[in-house]
């Protein structure tokens, strides 16, 4: 925002700030392998069925090998083992793609390769919690019309394809 910018988008959830946010969408998490993944490798029926796949774990900033989720209105978490860590989801689902394990990440980067049958999602009964998406702008300053209307469009955009 130093740099002049109007707005910008913000993945994940926010720190305490002076910028002045809108959220977009929460985006569902989910556990994302391909067919030929699940296909060579023990059925995963229940979370605790995750401790003998391979796992790509997003890292994030606050990252830690756990997987939360929640069953019967309770919240649990399961350890992971990762194989691979990276902070680059698109780069966790080339190696999903590519049958290299499975990992858990958020609709609108797992969405694509679903709706193509490239991927399959495992364990959809249990909620793996969500990811916020928030438009965030500098403070004490009233958006143009044009960021307004940008901003409106962004809300529709994200609610209707990535929640």
């Amino acid at each position: 925002m130093r740099e002049g910018y109007d707005l910008a988008v913000r993945v994940g959830r926010l720190p305490d700030s002076s910028m002045t946010a809108r959220l977009l969408c929460q985006s569902r998490r989910v556990i994302a392998a391909s067919r030929a993944y699940l296909d060579s490798h023990p059925p995963i029926l229940e979370p605790d069925d995750l401790g003998g796949h391979v796992i790509l774990h997003y890292n994030g900033v606050n990252a830690q090998d756990l997987w939360r989720y929640s069953a019967e209105g309770e919240a649990r978490a399961v350890a992971i083992r990762p194989r691979l860590r990276s902070n680059n989801a698109y780069m966790l689902m080339e190696a999903v793609r590519a049958g290299l394990g499975l990992t858990l990440l958020p609709v609108y980067v797992v969405g694509r390769y679903v709706q193509s049958g490239e991927v399959d999602i495992a364990l959809g009964d249990y909620d793996w919690g969500v990811t916020p998406v928030h438009v965030l702008m500098p403070p004490g300053r009233a958006p143009t019309r044009r960021v307004r209307t940008l901003i409106d469009f962004l809300a529709l955009r994200f609610r209707n394809k990535f929640a």
